[in-house]
């Protein structure tokens, strides 16, 4: 099987992310890099793709290529119109924003502001949660891919949830994303001058992907979930680090190795997710920062690291989990989807090691 790929938003992070991993796929033929403005040259974009020989394309200059698999890399709002457009073709289509997210259109216009440009399509999206939709999604031809923060927190979530082990009531998230998850477009305050050395909070007053988080959960256990999630940009490019805290139910006994062992369990057959910790205890007040997981080991990977602790005293419970918000949080994901649609080996040009 060899492959024609389109990259709808090839100038962006995301995009770029996308081809980079595409490059070494070994069912890729051709990748076409699409954006607005045609016969940009992708290196000056990108100079860690130097020497791919690239140039972008417009739409309409390639009217003629059809393409087996679309990855839209696009603004929020933006994906509808192209989506459609494909729509009457046999193209697999993947969405890495936030358009076709939400089962319902009236969800996405009510948290994005915008009216939703393809209600018609929108029941052919499956939400691309790999870790819970593998089935589902290998039998669709339309992904939504989750957000970069969706992907963090549902990781350590769900099976929890599911066990009943810990309270739903109220999950405070604090997660500190790098520069690159606010988007390619010139911001003063992400200059070097600016960001070296500091921390940027945003969207204090709600994230748009609570929404998409506490959707996720209910569908997947039954449970509602009220999510309370905190983000800020550290001073760092990519990556997404994540404490969850929450408390335990009250019947439940169990200690942090037998928790993290029933996690383990459950992503036995699941290779980009690891449980850290395990062979170390957790005692006292000492600072033992190796039982937890560490930002810069995913970062260039598909990987998320999960570890928990719990405050006997308060019985809360506290996950952390470390994932690359441009890989697992985006552009791998993607690529993991498009494997399982075309029935090819998941992990399939991507990796579970960090750099």
């Amino acid at each position: 099987m060899k492959i024609t790929v389109f990259v709808i938003g090839a100038t962006g992070w995301t995009g770029c992310e996308v081809i980079r991993l595409l490059t070494s796929h070994p069912y890729v033929k051709e990748i076409y890099p699409i954006s607005r403005e045609m016969n940009i040259d992708l290196e000056s974009l990108h100079p860690n793709l130097i020497g791919i020989a690239k140039k972008t394309y417009t739409l309409e200059e390639i009217q003629h290529v059809e393409p087996d698999v679309i990855f839209l890399c696009l603004p929020s709002g933006e994906s509808h119109a192209v989506a459609l457009s494909f729509s009457h073709t046999n193209a697999k289509i993947i969405d890495l924003g936030a358009d076709f997210r939400f089962t319902d259109p009236a969800h996405f216009e009510e948290i994005y502001g915008r009216p939703h440009g393809a209600k018609e399509l929108q029941k052919k999206f499956t939400y691309g949660y790999i870790e819970e939709y593998r089935e589902i999604i290998k039998k669709s031809h339309y992904i939504a891919n989750p957000g970069c923060y969706v992907n963090a927190a549902l990781c350590g979530l769900i099976p929890l949830i599911k066990e009943n082990i810990i309270n739903t009531d109220t999950i405070f998230i604090s997660a500190v994303n790098g520069t690159s998850g606010a988007g390619s477009s010139y911001k003063k305050e992400l200059l070097h001058y600016n960001q070296f050395g500091n921390m940027l909070a945003y969207s204090l007053n709600g994230h748009r992907h609570t929404d998409e988080i506490e959707n996720i959960i209910k569908e997947t256990t039954g449970k509602l979930a009220n999510i309370s999630l905190i983000t800020s940009h550290g001073n760092f490019a990519r990556g997404i680090f994540m404490v969850q805290a929450m408390k335990l139910n009250t019947e439940i006994r169990y200690d942090r190795f037998q928790i993290l062992k029933y996690l383990q369990t459950y992503y036995q057959a699941n290779q980009f997710v690891s449980i850290i910790g395990l062979n170390q205890g957790s005692q006292g007040i000492e600072k033992d920062y190796s039982i937890y997981p560490q930002l810069a080991k995913v970062i260039g990977s598909n990987s998320c690291h999960i570890s928990i602790d719990i405050v006997p005293k308060t019985r809360e419970l506290r996950i952390v989990s470390v994932i690359d918000n441009l890989v697992k949080g985006a552009a791998g994901t993607a690529i993991q989807n498009m494997n399982l649609m075309l029935n090819i080996k998941e992990s399939t040009g991507l990796t579970r090691y960090g750099l």
